[in-house]
């Protein structure tokens, strides 16, 4: 079993506290070891992902209200100690250069890993109002039946969407051998909820997850730019994927990479009620959505436990445990 993501578990170690750091490290690679093995390598990714998050956002707050209690008790000792080093420093002017040194080295230092967290954590998304973008279930996959009832149940949140992790297809063309190519798989709601521009074309809509409507594709900016030049004609192209044809509707802006990186291309989440296999069986959709004005993640997550005993009851196909979303998490994007 592989070890969590190296990534995640650097920038763990850079917020963590020292005197605390090798034993939470310890523990959540033993939690998330149990998660890999009972829901795969995937669902432990995202919720470990979700830890470093939280812990990101948390540690340093609680660490600093901490220590400014403290530094308040202490104050005037601080004063007299700082008075006490500078007449030091004054009478070796030697050593006051290579701390001077070492101090401006330190500092340095801490600003890049300052911008490095900035730039991977803490700068805003590319959305408008992206602050209002929650991943609900964080951690846990789910089915286009489940995520249907949460549509229809949740009053927290003004849109909600699913995507399936890319998947590979073949590509055919009269001009070129066939290729495969990698397709993302979202509902339109989910496009739609982070309010995404496209830089040609149009999204998807809504009538187009309906059965026999979904023939069709948006385009990545990286496949867009080397399959087809970067034309802004190819709107309205036909593509052939695994023997289907489909028309190209729009292309994604640069920089897109939802639900997962690397993707060529996206097409819509058809919702087959006459098919419960599709509907209910594919539980690998990760869901997203954005907050209704005033709401909290919190409050989202207090409406899916309590819609959650309506997917048991709706399953056709088996029956979750009672509290089955329990440990499931809404955190920001």
């Amino acid at each position: 079993m592989s070890r969590p993501p190296a990534a995640w578990r650097r920038v763990l170690g850079w917020v963590l506290p020292p005197e605390d750091r090798d034993v939470l490290l310890d523990e959540l690679d033993r939690l998330y070891l149990r998660r890999a093995s009972a829901d795969g390598e995937k669902s432990a990714s995202r919720w470990y992902r979700s830890e470093v998050l939280h812990l990101a956002r948390t540690g340093p707050a609680e660490r600093l209200r901490g220590g400014f209690a403290r530094t308040l008790g202490t104050c005037g000792e601080a004063l007299r100690q700082f008075r006490f080093a500078v007449r030091g420093l004054r009478r070796a002017p030697g050593f006051a250069s290579v701390a001077i040194l070492t101090l401006g080295l330190g500092i340095g230092a801490t600003a890049v890993i300052v911008g490095i967290v900035d730039r991977a954590l803490l700068r805003p998304l590319p959305y408008p109002e992206s602050d209002r973008l929650v991943v609900v279930l964080d951690g846990w996959f789910t089915s286009l039946g489940s995520l249907e009832i949460l549509k229809r149940e949740m009053k927290t949140v003004e849109r909600m969407g699913g995507a399936q992790n890319a998947f590979g297809m073949t590509l055919e063309t009269d001009d070129r051998p066939a290729e495969r190519v990698s397709v993302a798989s979202v509902s339109p709601e989910y496009l739609q909820a982070l309010r995404l521009a496209p830089a040609h074309g149009r999204l998807f809509v809504p009538e187009e997850a309906a059965p026999g409507q979904g023939a069709v594709v948006l385009l990545g900016d990286s496949f867009w730019r080397s399959r087809f030049g970067g034309a802004v004609d190819v709107v309205g192209r036909p593509l052939v994927l695994d023997g289907e044809a489909y028309e190209i509707v729009g292309v994604l802006p640069p920089g897109f990479d939802l639900p997962s990186a690397h993707n060529d291309l996206w097409r819509p989440a058809v919702v087959d009620e006459s098919n419960p296999g599709v509907l209910w069986g594919a539980g690998n959709h990760s869901v997203l959505a954005r907050l209704v004005e005033g709401a909290t993640p919190e409050a989202v997550r207090q409406e899916v436990l309590r819609v959650q005993d309506l997917v048991r009851e709706a399953n056709p196909l088996w029956t979750p445990n009672p509290g089955h979303w329990n440990e499931a998490r809404v955190t920001p994007l």
